[in-house]
């Protein structure tokens, strides 16, 4: 995992530590999409202890950091960036059902046509 990942605004010491940490300490990740990108909470373990973190990332490709928070109390703390660095978007992001158009049931104008030719 590169650095690069994080979005702008860490500092590079808390990337670093970030880094550090994601590989064992980071668990229970759950992503979901939200509006206007996707969010990723998660439990990081750190020196014994472990922290809720929690992230909302626009969407990719250029992931920007729309907001972040952690119980340990810190603003981009090297929880958040670990959680960043341990997660990827949702698998599938899910599409609104399509709407006929005008309200119409789907078939319906046909069957409106074909009533008229009878």
């Amino acid at each position: 995992m590169k650095l690069s990942r994080l979005p702008p605004g860490f500092a590079l010491d808390t990337a670093a530590q970030g880094l550090a940490l994601r590989q064992e300490a980071v668990q229970q990740i759950v992503r979901t999409w939200i509006p206007g990108g996707w969010r990723a909470d998660g439990e990081v373990t750190d020196g014994g202890k472990t922290f809720q973190a929690s992230v909302e990332l626009t969407t990719p490709p250029d992931p920007q950091l729309l907001g972040s928070n952690c119980t340990c109390g810190r603003y981009r703390c090297r929880h958040v960036a670990a959680l960043v660095l341990s997660t990827d978007p949702p698998e599938e992001r899910r599409r609104p059902p399509q709407r006929p158009p005008c309200g119409r049931a789907p078939g319906s104008a046909r069957l409106a046509v074909a009533r008229k030719l009878q």
